[in-house]
């Protein structure tokens, strides 16, 4: 949500609309990360790493797809 401390953290890992996005569902029995965990990938994940991750996302979305599409307009 772009907040920059964990404030909101433990209210937004049950929020049903972030689960439904990054889960596919709203079951508040499975929340997202928690502080902890998402403390962790803040201090851990590297440049090289962070720089991937729209790499990473376009191939999960391609990989999602039933055929590849031919074309990905940005």
């Amino acid at each position: 949500m772009g907040y920059e401390d964990g404030n909101d953290h433990q209210q937004l890992r049950k929020d049903p609309a972030l689960l439904a996005a990054i889960k596919n569902t709203t079951d508040e029995e499975q929340p997202l990360m928690s502080a902890l965990t998402l403390c962790r990938l803040e201090n851990r994940i590297t440049d090289k790493e962070l720089a991937d991750c729209p790499k990473l996302f376009v191939e999960l979305f391609i990989e999602s797809c039933k055929e590849p599409p031919k074309q990905i307009d940005p």
